[in-house]
């Protein structure tokens, strides 16, 4: 984990585990939340089946591709029901049990606390309990939470359309 030197003193980070492992025992009642994610497009009702952190290595430095170990957040979750879908192409039933990865890299520059603010966002909303313990006990607990999202396709700096997972509606995101 990419521990800044402002974070070094964070209490939040103060457990005594080292490397990417440090964040599993930070508190979540300490950081902001902070949304980012994308998925497929429509209306569905999904259930998280596994969250984890792992170690992922990114490059840090793209002129001396210094690269560095970053934790990742993964957090699997799958399709229990389509409610309604954007496009008339698709049979609904295919799509039920089919399965996401949703992940979140903590980036170069971004503190750890800002990186755990992300992922108690995540967590939060998909719950919508209160996130306050340990990460590695939250991420327990969510296992097998189900949670209704509006799925819309957003226009990417690229000039892509991609599908991202609406937040900011509260009436779009609920759990089931």
């Amino acid at each position: 984990m990419a521990i800044e030197n402002d974070d070094l003193n964070d209490p939040l980070l103060a457990s005594g585990n080292t490397g990417v492992l440090a964040v599993l025992d930070a508190d979540l009642g300490d950081v902001e939340s902070v949304y980012r994610t994308g998925l497929t497009s429509g209306i569905y009702v999904f259930e998280i089946t596994e969250c984890k952190v792992v170690p992922r290595e990114i490059t840090v430095d793209k002129k001396s591709d210094e690269k560095e170990e970053r934790p990742e957040f993964q957090c699997s979750i799958a399709v229990s029901e389509v409610i309604k879908l954007q496009t008339k192409d698709v049979d609904p039933e295919s799509l039920v049990g089919k399965r996401f990865v949703e992940r979140r890299v903590q980036l170069p520059g971004e503190s750890a606390k800002e990186w755990l603010g992300a992922v108690a966002a995540y967590l939060r909303d998909m719950t919508g309990q209160a996130i306050r313990g340990k990460l590695s006990d939250e991420m327990t607990n969510v296992v097998g939470s189900r949670f209704q999202a509006v799925i819309k396709e957003v226009k990417a700096k690229d000039g892509n359309m991609y599908p991202r997972l609406e937040y900011k509606n509260a009436k779009s995101f609920k759990p089931v």
